[in-house]
């Protein structure tokens, strides 16, 4: 099923620009995602043209693997553009997980990027890497030759919300210095300073509300991003 919306949001072709994602644990339990690079896509989420991840009650044992697109994780991300994308695996507890990657000759090829060890891994057909669940903002894929070290024009951090009342804040560069999270009627309700470095945090605020994410980096750069939090 999934498969076949891919192919749908993507012009038709299955087969073309499409990443695969398998999260399997060591008993067996598996997930899967998938990325697909299309001209004409959005990179912000697009109900019918990207699947938000699907946190099922019945299956919270299961890790569940999945990329952000916009301000939302998603199990199908459907996008235009080689940049990098952040990756991470959910879990109700913190486990190891096999992380099996398939369709890597998408965009002359991809990578993975590990921030906390400044490592990028190019990936090939099959490949698996063990990663643990609940590392938000720690790996990122990107096409080979995407550079790291400068932030993107824009909106350089990725803003997202995966649990129900938590916000996560990520920065590829190590770049993050304040994060601060308003009501849309503009009281503060979370903050956090961040030492010098800092790739990602996390902060805890009331779910299913709407929320203005203000983020502040080294340089003085500035961000306000509109977030749902579940």
């Amino acid at each position: 099923d999934m498969q076949t919306f891919v192919a749908e949001a993507a012009g038709g072709d299955v087969n073309a620009n499409l990443l695969r994602l398998t999260a399997t644990t060591e008993d067996g339990r598996e997930s899967r995602a998938v990325v697909a690079w299309a001209d004409g896509a959005s990179e912000d989420y697009v109900s019918g043209e990207d699947a938000e991840l699907f946190l099922d009650s019945n299956l919270g044992d299961v890790p569940s693997v999945y990329t952000v697109g916009g301000t939302q994780a998603l199990s199908v991300n459907v996008t235009p553009v080689s940049k990098r994308i952040p990756l991470g695996v959910y879990g109700t507890e913190d486990e190891a997980v096999a992380l099996r990657f398939e369709g890597t000759d998408v965009c002359n090829g991809v990578e993975l990027y590990d921030v906390q060890t400044q490592v990028r891994t190019a990936l090939y057909d099959g490949m698996e890497i063990t990663v643990r669940t609940n590392e938000d903002g720690r790996y990122y894929i990107l096409p080979v030759g995407t550079e790291i070290e400068k932030e993107e024009a824009g909106c350089g951090f990725a803003v997202y919300s995966v649990r129900s009342g938590e916000v996560v804040v990520a920065s590829p560069v190590g770049s993050l210095t304040s994060v601060k999270v308003y009501t849309a009627g503009g009281m503060l309700m979370a903050e956090e300073t961040c030492a010098e470095g800092t790739t990602s945090c996390r902060l805890t605020v009331k779910g299913n509300e709407n929320y203005v994410v203000h983020v502040t980096d080294v340089n003085g750069k500035k961000a306000d991003v509109k977030l749902h939090v579940k």
